[in-house]
């Protein structure tokens, strides 16, 4: 019989020896939504909770997010640019994750498990006429090409990169051999994404039309975040997440080799996931981290 009804995940539970208490660790989630200036996020606030399980920025400045809505499912959710409503888009016995707007305002591309895999799917801005656009034994961790025409994905039985149509088709392979999410660059031409580089995890960048490797940065010394990743505006850098020394920070590697520069401050909690403004100049990450208590149940035979 179930002996919680939280959010809350337990581990390393030890019964005492007549099994009539139990002592367990209570793990507790916390993701917070903040917003600011890129160059300056000690000028950013903090607009709302949730975002750990996917966030991104529309253009007219809305924020499309998951957050755990029960204990079994994750939904979808629209908040507005000065966090005055929330509109809840999705509402089933599934988990829906990573929400994308598409570059015309049309379409939210995400991650759902309400097929029995997860795959990747799009429904209408209001949430609306949903279609999946796999049919694998499990996809993650989407992105959409500038030009709204593709939907790259993480193929997560065999670690490659495939694209499908955003209006719906049949998938092709693009790369092998990632180990996250993807970015296709303003001008189409390249695609980054997380991969094995000199055995150890960094960034690869390849051309979008045929998949041959142009070049790849090795980032072995920082722990990356492999959720996301975006390009600046002109395509010169690559932007991504790392932890050192227990914090996350905002980080932006040149794509001519020069060294990489962190660009946020912050102090303390990790990073989930964030994404950039197309103009460059407005951040919004989901930050926090988990939350650690010891919980004593008593009474367990009765």
């Amino acid at each position: 019989r179930p002996l919680s009804n939280d959010f809350d995940s337990f581990n390393a539970s030890r019964l005492t020896q007549d099994a009539d208490m139990l002592v367990t660790q209570q793990l507790e989630p916390v993701s917070d939504i903040w917003r600011g200036p890129l160059a300056d996020m000690g000028d950013a606030n903090k607009i709302g909770a949730g975002g750990r399980e996917g966030l991104s920025l529309m253009r007219e400045g809305r924020i499309l997010y998951s957050a755990p809505l029960s204990e079994q499912t994750s939904e979808i959710s629209m908040l507005n640019a000065d966090a005055t409503e929330r509109k809840q888009l999705t509402a089933n016995r599934s988990n829906d994750l990573s929400p994308l707007a598409s570059p015309d305002g049309r379409y939210v591309v995400f991650t759902s498990d309400r097929s029995g895999n997860f795959e990747i799917w799009r429904m209408d801005m209001d949430g609306s006429n949903p279609l999946r656009l796999t049919n694998s034994a499990g996809a993650n961790m989407p992105s959409i090409s500038p030009d709204g025409k593709w939907v790259i994905y993480l193929s997560s039985t065999d670690g490659k990169i495939r694209r499908v149509p955003l209006e719906g088709g049949e998938s092709v392979e693009l790369v092998g051999g990632a180990v996250g999410v993807s970015a296709v660059s303003p001008d189409g031409k390249l695609v980054a994404y997380f991969a094995w580089v000199k055995n150890v995890w960094g960034i690869a960048v390849s051309s979008f039309e045929d998949g041959s490797l142009v070049r790849s940065f090795d980032l072995s010394s920082q722990s990356l975040n492999n959720r996301a990743l975006k390009w600046t505006p002109d395509g010169k850098a690559i932007v991504y997440a790392a932890m050192s020394d227990g914090v996350g920070n905002i980080w932006m590697q040149p794509l001519d080799g020069g060294p990489s520069k962190r660009v946020t401050n912050f102090k303390a909690d990790g990073i989930f996931h964030f994404d950039i403004s197309t103009d460059g100049k407005d951040l919004v990450c989901a930050r926090g981290g988990w939350k650690h208590d010891i919980v004593l149940i008593k009474n367990l035979l009765r």
